[in-house]
């Protein structure tokens, strides 16, 4: 999985999945608030329906009470006159306004005038002229017709009167109010409404229904333009959300991007790839680390290189040593030379004792930055004790390593020679003291073994003895020198040459036909005679008419 749908995915499921159940929360919340708030209109319109109701049972209170009082009707009562009563009623009915007038005997209707449609009854008992029971009065002064309109202009919905199942009256169209339920939310033609309804006590024993029915539409229109504003601030939201998460996805990638090719630059060979840092958030400090890490590989290929070219240095100069093994001079310049560099140091020098004893310098390599001094004190040191030296001053430190020490019962006699470094700053560590000893002490043995180079090939080339010039070596040197000029000429020249001197040489070293090589120099010697052995013979363990290198 690639970065970027990493980044994807970690916006999904931290923007689009919340947003998505934020949305859907808030939107039933809208619609629950919504809701809430119709259900709490409905109750606050039937609160108004049943105080009108209330108000129409007063009144009809009011009537029943004034009726009850009536001697007429209650004579009619007495002497049991169902005609009588029921004309006194009729006239009632019109002198007190009152839209019905039922009295009940036995759980019955003894005399019931008026409309089967009022409602909102209210009931007195009735006395006889000798103030006996009668029976009971119920009257109502409200038409249910009269009552629903009054209680939808007041409640800006629908009213619908019912008693057993019979609608009494209604706001609505005719025959759109029969067979509605109490409560919840039903349809009526066109228009959706919430129904809720109370009960009420109504004539001879039957319960009134009051049915409220608040339209819906109002509500919905509010839920969609909640939800519509709901929608649009999580629209913004995710907007900004998305352009955020955008810009921070390309500066992530911007900043990943950079370290990714630097370190493709990096791992082709190119040391100065570097990482752009802005910031102090952690992406600038892994940046600001690579490019610690690749200062540090720099230095670190630099400081390889530097070795390398130190090791190539040393090979040059042991070709030099071995060029130049019988040069005491030019070996001494490559012993201090390399010594410096070998230890890090910033100078050196050698001194020896020349035939006459007396010190002077052999070689040299810098000596400034007030190094002189501290070096002629190790070298003092050294010369002094005949051992190797470590001298420390303020700001340098200088060694010392003599080069040949000559004791006499045990004291130091005389001293060679003295190879010295120095360097300014920290002092040398103990490995470094250690190579510094080990060079100078492989350097004491060479220059020792060019000095017994020397002395042999003065011996080889005059006879100790005589003090004369020694034949066969002066020979040699004769024939080494024609070889050296030969090398020195073209090689179409050369060969003949050669080639002519080694059939001479053949020529005269052939034996003669039938008889012994007479041996080298035995013409000088008398026959039966032991031949003398010549004095440089004699070293090598042969006699004067040996071949050279030859033993008897």
């Amino acid at each position: 999985m690639s970065f970027r749908q990493r980044l994807t995915g970690f916006f999904v499921a931290i923007v689009i999945l919340p947003m998505a159940i934020v949305g859907f929360v808030l939107f039933q919340l809208i619609e629950d608030n919504e809701t809430g708030k119709a259900d709490a209109s409905l109750a606050a319109q039937q609160e108004v329906e049943i105080n009108l109701y209330r108000a129409a049972r007063d009144r009809a209170q009011t009537a029943a009470t004034q009726i009850a009082a009536d001697r007429q009707l209650a004579t009619a009562l007495q002497d049991d006159d169902a005609a009588a009563a029921r004309e006194r009623a009729d006239e009632l009915l019109e002198s007190r306004r009152a839209r019905r007038i039922v009295i009940v005997r036995g759980g019955e209707a003894y005399v019931d005038v008026g409309s089967r449609s009022a409602t909102a009854p209210a009931s007195a008992r009735l006395l006889t002229a000798d103030r006996q029971a009668a029976g009971e009065l119920q009257v109502s002064v409200e038409e249910a017709a009269q009552y629903a309109n009054e209680a939808a202009s007041l409640v800006d919905g629908e009213v619908v009167v019912s008693s057993d199942g019979r609608v009494l009256g209604s706001s609505l169209p005719a025959g759109a109010a029969a067979d509605l339920p109490d409560e919840g939310d039903i349809t009526v033609g066109a228009e959706d409404y919430r129904a809720a309804s109370f009960g009420a006590p109504g004539f001879l024993g039957e319960r009134t229904r009051v049915l409220t029915l608040a339209a819906t539409g109002a509500t919905e229109d509010d839920v969609t333009r909640s939800r519509l504003l709901a929608a649009m601030l999580l629209g913004g939201f995710f907007i900004l959300a998305f352009v955020f998460a955008l810009v921070v996805s390309r500066s992530l990638q911007q900043q990943i991007g950079g370290v990714l090719s630097a370190a493709r630059r990096l791992g082709s060979g190119d040391l100065d790839a570097r990482v752009p840092t802005v910031g102090n958030d952690e992406f600038a400090d892994l940046g600001r680390e690579f490019n610690k890490m690749a200062e540090q590989l720099q230095e670190r290929l630099a400081e390889l290189q530097r070795e390398r070219e130190r090791v190539q240095s040393s090979m040059r100069r042991l070709g030099q040593a071995v060029g130049s093994n019988l040069d005491a001079e030019a070996l001494l310049q490559l012993v201090v030379e390399t010594a410096v560099e070998g230890v890090d140091a910033d100078a050196g020098r050698v001194i020896v004792r020349d035939a006459e004893g007396e010190l002077h310098e052999a070689a040299r390599v810098g000596l400034g930055n007030g190094l002189g001094e501290t070096v002629r004190q190790a070298e003092a040191r050294a010369l002094k004790a005949g051992r190797p030296q470590t001298v420390a001053a303020p700001g340098s430190v200088a060694l010392a390593h003599p080069l040949r020490v000559h004791e006499t019962d045990g004291q130091v006699s005389e001293v060679a020679g003295v190879v010295s470094v120095g360097r300014a700053g920290r002092p040398f560590s103990l490995a470094e003291t250690e190579l510094f000893h080990y060079l100078a002490a492989q350097a004491a043995v060479s220059v020792e073994n060019v000095g017994r180079h020397e002395a042999v090939a003065r011996q080889s080339v005059t006879d100790p003895l005589t003090r004369l010039a020694n034949r066969p070596a002066v020979r040699r040197g004769a024939r080494r020198r024609g070889r050296a000029r030969d090398a020195a000429r073209p090689a179409a020249r050369v060969r003949p040459a050669r080639s002519r001197r080694l059939q001479g040489r053949q020529r005269r070293v052939r034996p003669p036909a039938g008889g012994r090589r007479p041996a080298r120099g035995g013409s000088r010697d008398a026959p039966g005679m032991p031949r003398h052995r010549h004095p440089r013979a004699l070293r090598r363990g042969g006699t004067r008419g040996d071949p050279p290198g030859r033993g008897p």
